[in-house]
């Protein structure tokens, strides 16, 4: 099982294309084994559900996806940026 992330970034300003912006800061896009629950980013704070359906939220504990965590760390400081969303979900492997 993966974690599935997707990243939503607004700007009042053109912004670089992703391969700029990936080159300039060596996001850690990589393949990491699944966390439970889902993770929210709203541009201050990344939060795991615990309960999907519900939505109640918690403070993300210590374990949170690094690769995740360095992305929303990233997207706090990018000049030019107005808004950053993410999301993110395990997913099972195709077979």
């Amino acid at each position: 099982m993966g974690l599935q992330a997707f990243v939503l970034v607004a700007s009042r300003e053109s912004l670089p294309t992703f391969s700029e912006w990936d080159a300039q800061a060596g996001l850690p896009w990589k393949s990491i084994a699944a966390t439970e629950g889902v993770w929210r980013f709203d541009g201050r704070a990344l939060t795991v559900t615990d309960d999907p359906h519900r939505g109640t939220e918690r403070r993300a504990p210590s374990a949170e996806p690094e690769p995740l965590a360095a992305v929303c760390e990233y997207l706090r400081q990018v000049p030019g940026v107005d808004a950053a969303r993410a999301i993110a979900f395990p997913v099972l492997p195709t077979e």
